[in-house]
């Protein structure tokens, strides 16, 4: 007996932060899926992931303090 479940497709979300002007690397970041609670902090290497989002079209609010906030699609 086999049963099938369907799974709504997820997906993720990971990239750098960097500094637009000098390119170093940004630790300690907060990247949040804006209009959810769904965030994470970058690492020590400015690295971050955040996954099992639903498939689609996601904006990326990013901010960190001394830094204006930054959206992205």
């Amino acid at each position: 007996l086999w049963t099938l479940l369907a799974l709504p497709a997820l997906a993720q979300v990971r990239g750098t932060v960097r500094d637009a002007g000098t390119g170093e690397t940004l630790a300690r970041v907060t990247v949040q899926i804006a209009g959810t609670e769904r965030r994470t902090i970058t690492d020590p290497a400015g690295f971050f992931t955040l996954e099992n989002l639903p498939s689609g079209e996601h904006t990326l609010t990013i901010s960190t303090v001394g830094y204006r906030m930054l959206r992205r699609k």
